[in-house]
């Protein structure tokens, strides 16, 4: 499950095994609402499935290891070109699930 967040910089994701593709040389710090800083071990690109079976890319998403819930950006989501609009044309959809790696 992914949490919509619109005071998240960045996606991010505990669950390396969700990652198409992750590139673990992008390491770097990420500071929580709450203070928390944990460390970012890598970048890459997740596909998850909305309720209506469409299967969505997100692109450059952080992987945090021990991050509590995965995190939607809002900035993120506005950010790239029609990226916010593919995600909610879908019903408005409020739960995604992940993709299985072929």
């Amino acid at each position: 499950m992914w949490y919509i967040d619109s005071g998240c910089s960045n996606h991010m994701s505990s669950a390396k095994s969700m990652f198409r593709e992750l590139n673990e040389s992008l390491k770097s710090k990420v500071r929580l609402g709450d203070g928390k800083q944990l460390e970012v071990e890598g970048r890459g690109t997740i596909a998850i499935k909305t309720e209506q079976g469409n299967t969505k890319l997100l692109y450059d998403v952080q992987y945090v290891p021990n991050l509590a819930h995965n995190l939607l950006s809002v900035g993120q989501l506005l950010c790239g070109s029609n990226v916010f609009q593919d995600y909610f044309d879908d019903a408005k959809e409020s739960k995604v699930k992940q993709v299985p790696k072929n």
